[in-house]
């Protein structure tokens, strides 16, 4: 606090102002408090809006990131798994990875991106990917200032298995025993025998096996008559991957017709060249989107060869409208696109070149989940075909409480909160943890099909003055909770209530900052307002730093 003397005509005396030092140095260190409690409530450490998937045997980073992007140079940085005997898969700390009490399944296979500290990136990168791997994995971070942050984030692990093989295993009187085994799955997959006409011939349950690296086996029998149909197919689908593997096998009399030899061995090498030639590949899972934001669905030709020159049609054949995006010679040609896709698809112009036929779906809305099929035909005729699965996801708002109507000894709550895709659960919680919903609660959808969940809870002024409602996503692995104190048994007009937030409640682990927001009516101590205080910024659920 500068004071001036001003020299003029008129005489001033420095002796009139008198400085208290002692108090300008108090607000300087008030001032610089607040300023660094504001910037710890700012902070929030982010992660994916859903499950990453992995490929079994490639490399994957599980994404997380502080906000701002602030250094995360100096703080402790700790990725666990809580539900292994050995949780810790990667610790960083005084700047530098210590792994010496790694869990040995881990040992040499992660890492952090060291000169993206720096800019907040605190991802995990986990090198040759195995079963065991799929889970939970919580990021804890400890600044230097004690503020610690925790988010979860889910790992899908994926692993496409081989072509089916049949074997011919015995030979009854009139019957003949098929086996058909197929390797390398995950997760398990289903296995199907059918006829010609596509009857399902599937008696006994599949038989299922692991290999060393926890990849299943399945395998299947079937025992067929040698009249009505000669063609058998063994069909292997896994829903989650959006794959299918076919193999056929035909059964003919053992009659020997050599003239038919030469035709049989060029049509082999045709289908074979044909089919091994090309291949539409997409993506191992389905692929998440938030409401809002954009989304690619990515597929493209291997080897890479230039899809310019072939036609490309993006189509969801449930819709009655089926049409999504259409390129023909050379040029997007959308006339008979479905209305709601209008200006919002494209391909990438750039990469077709390099066979990418990937689709830009822009500002995503809840309606665009679903399966997408991808479809293209090359100027030789060749067609080939592929489906990607499209999940929408939306969090939604911190539950609002009301208080509606406060009858003889009771007092009556609504919790509400707004925006979330899909339908998460609301629980009503008094202070001991015990469930007190009683009612289904009331579904809304907003214009956008966003859905806003509330319901009702009746309460007796006497015993817990803790209700809390919570509000959970489990494929968000979101959890947000707001908590009502209802303090003394006066009449209504004396009842002091407060509200608190607790924006670090999650199922995602994520803990940062609580914010309080107390409403105090007249009348109430500052002593007692001081001791709710208190007991709304004790972190619930708290982790003790790990040494």
């Amino acid at each position: 606090m500068p004071f001036y003397v001003f020299k003029n005509r008129q005489r001033f005396s420095t002796t009139e102002i008198k400085a208290d030092w002692s108090v300008c140095l108090y607000l300087i260190l008030l001032i610089l408090h607040l300023t660094s409690v504001s910037r710890s409530e700012m902070l929030q450490l982010l992660g994916p809006a859903g499950p990453v998937i992995a490929v079994v045997g490639e490399d994957v980073v599980l994404p997380t990131h502080l906000k701002p992007n602030i250094s995360a140079e100096d703080m402790r940085i700790e990725w666990f798994r809580t539900q292994n005997r050995d949780p810790l898969v990667h610790l960083y700390l005084l700047g530098e990875s210590r792994n010496e009490s790694q869990n040995p399944s881990y040992s040499g296979r992660t890492a952090l991106f060291p000169e993206e500290l720096r800019k907040g990136n605190t991802s995990l990168r986990l090198s040759r990917v195995q079963v065991s791997d799929e889970g939970q994995y919580s990021c804890y971070i400890q600044s230097k200032s004690d503020n610690n942050y925790r988010i979860m984030v889910s790992l899908e692990v994926r692993a496409v298995g081989t072509e089916p093989v049949i074997f011919r295993e015995a030979d009854e009187e009139g019957e003949v025993g098929l086996l058909c085994e197929s390797k390398g799955w995950y997760p398990q997959p289903d296995l199907i025998w059918q006829d010609s006409e596509g009857h399902n011939l599937t008696t006994e349950k599949p038989e299922i096996l692991r290999d060393s690296l926890g990849l299943i086996v399945i395998r299947t029998r079937v025992v067929i008559k040698r009249e009505g149909s000669s063609r058998f197919t063994c069909r292997v689908l896994q829903q989650k991957l959006n794959d299918e593997k076919v193999t056929e096998f035909y059964l003919h009399e053992m009659k020997a017709d050599w003239s038919m030899c030469p035709y049989l061995i060029l049509l082999i090498l045709h289908q074979t060249s044909r089919s091994e030639m090309f291949q539409l590949l997409g993506p191992a899972g389905p692929v998440i989107a938030v409401v809002g934001e954009d989304v690619v669905l990515p597929t493209h030709l291997k080897p890479n060869i230039s899809a310019e020159d072939m036609r490309i049609e993006w189509y969801r054949p449930q819709n009655r409208d089926p049409l999504v995006h259409l390129y023909l010679l050379g040029e997007s040609r959308n006339e008979p696109q479905n209305p709601s896709y209008s200006g919002r698809t494209a391909l990438f112009p750039e990469e077709l070149r390099k066979g990418n036929t990937s689709l830009r779906l822009g500002r995503v809305q809840v309606s665009d989940e679903g399966q997408y099929w991808c479809y293209i035909l090359s100027k030789s005729d060749n067609n080939y075909r592929i489906m990607v699965s499209l999940e929408v996801r939306a969090v939604g708002t911190e539950p609002v409480i009301f208080r509606e109507a406060d009858e003889e000894g009771k007092v009556r709550l609504l919790c509400e909160s707004k925006g979330w895709y899909p339908q998460p659960d609301l629980i009503w919680q008094d202070s001991e943890g015990h469930n007190l919903t009683t009612e289904k609660p009331e579904i809304l959808r907003d214009s956008l099909g966003l859905i806003a969940i509330r319901t009702r809870v009746v309460i007796k002024r006497e015993g817990s003055s803790t209700f809390t409602c919570r509000v959970l996503q489990q494929k968000l692995h979101e959890e947000k909770v707001t908590v009502f104190y209802l303090h003394g048994l006066q009449p209504a007009n004396q009842i002091r209530a407060m509200l608190v937030t607790d924006q670090s409640q999650r199922t995602s682990r994520r803990e940062s900052s609580n914010t309080v927001r107390s409403r105090t009516e007249h009348g109430a101590g500052d002593g007692e307002a001081r001791k709710a205080r208190a007991i709304a910024s004790e972190p619930a659920g708290r982790r003790a730093a790990p040494s």
